[in-house]
């Protein structure tokens, strides 16, 4: 896949798929990122502007904008309750049980960059809310292991990660969450995106399932 994989564009916004590995934004190690990559790619009458992240080992959809109101516009909705609608396709250890449902926890991030599930609140931690449903289950190199949608109703540093260690399923690659798996990034990838159209106002939605991409592609193809 192209680093720039841009699914739609109109003068106002744009949709793009990021490869697994590739930052969203520039970062220490100056490596090649895809917001850097779009505002090249925009014409000089654009205010290119990012609107969400993604971790740079998630691929997946983003949105970008293109006008300075087109970014205030997508921003506030982030800001909305169930208007800016994002939904994963993890690989997880093991089979969760129940096979559907939703989870609520609380989540501190400490000083490394690491986040626990913490028992009540206090100074520093965020609920954080998610629904998942167990779509296929199967074996990944001897790993066995479950495709999971996952739809976030907060958006919380390294949620869906920290979520699923927490009850012994970490995502397969994940070593920082307690996977053992060393065959791929964590398996974690935005595959649906639904927001309003910054201008219109209409509801945009888009999807893209990573088929040829491992461990995803154990339960994908065919």
């Amino acid at each position: 896949m192209s680093i720039l994989h841009i699914l739609y564009e109109d003068e106002f916004c744009a949709v793009a798929v990021k490869p697994q590995g590739v930052p969203t934004q520039p970062d220490l190690t100056g490596d090649p990122d895809l917001f850097t990559l779009f505002s090249e790619h925009c014409g000089h009458n654009d205010a290119p502007g990012l609107v969400h992240r993604l971790d740079r080992t998630t691929g997946g959809l983003l949105v970008f904008s293109k006008k300075q109101n087109a970014t205030a516009a997508l921003c506030a909705q982030l800001q909305k309750t169930g208007v800016f609608r994002k939904t994963y396709l993890a690989v997880v250890a093991g089979v969760p049980q129940p096979e559907e449902g939703t989870w609520c926890d609380y989540l501190y991030k400490d000083r490394s960059g690491k986040a626990f599930v913490v028992r009540r609140p206090r100074n520093g931690v965020r609920e954080a809310s998610l629904s998942y449903r167990v779509l296929r289950c199967g074996d990944v190199e001897g790993t066995c292991a479950s495709l999971v949608r996952v739809e976030t109703h907060t958006g919380r540093f390294h949620q869906i990660r920290v979520q699923f260690a927490s009850r012994r399923h970490p995502l397969l690659g994940d070593g920082k969450y307690g996977s053992r798996f060393k065959g791929c990034l964590p398996a974690l990838w935005a595959t649906e995106l639904s927001f309003l159209h910054p201008v219109t106002g209409e509801r945009m939605s888009f999807s893209f399932t990573p088929d040829a991409e491992f461990p995803f592609s154990c339960f994908l193809q065919n």
